[in-house]
C-alpha cells in the first residue's frame, strides 16, 4: 500500500470525458438553434395567417355589399323602367294569348 500517493486516472479517460462534454455542449447548442429557428418560422407563419384572415374578412364584406347591389339591380321595377325608357318597350294589356 502506498500512503500519501494519489491514484490518477489514465489520460485517455480524461480525454474522453472532455470530448463528451464538448459533444453535449454542441448538441445543446444545436437543439437551441433549432428551437429558436422553429419559433421564428412559427411567428412568421402566424403573421401571415392573421394577414390572410384580415383579407378574408375584407373580401367577405365586399361580397355582402355586392350581393346587396345585385339584389337592388334585380328589382322588377328597375327593369320595367329601363325597358320603357331606354328600349321603348311597352307592357302588354290583358292576358297573354299563348302561354307556350
Amino acid at each position: 500500500m502506498t500512503y500519501g500517493m494519489r491514484r490518477m486516472k489514465p489520460v485517455k479517460v480524461r480525454g474522453n470525458r472532455r470530448i463528451r462534454v464538448y459533444l453535449w455542449v454542441f448538441a445543446i447548442t444545436v437543439f437551441l438553434l433549432f428551437y429558436l429557428s422553429a419559433n421564428l418560422v412559427i411567428l412568421t407563419l402566424e403573421k401571415k395567417v392573421w394577414e390572410v384572415r384580415k383579407k378574408n374578412e375584407e373580401v367577405a364584406l365586399e361580397i355582402s355589399h355586392l350581393e346587396f347591389d345585385v339584389a337592388g339591380l334585380k328589382k322588377g321595377s328597375r327593369i320595367k323602367k329601363i325597358a320603357h325608357e331606354q328600349l321603348g318597350l311597352e307592357m302588354p294589356e290583358g292576358a297573354p294569348e299563348k302561354l307556350f
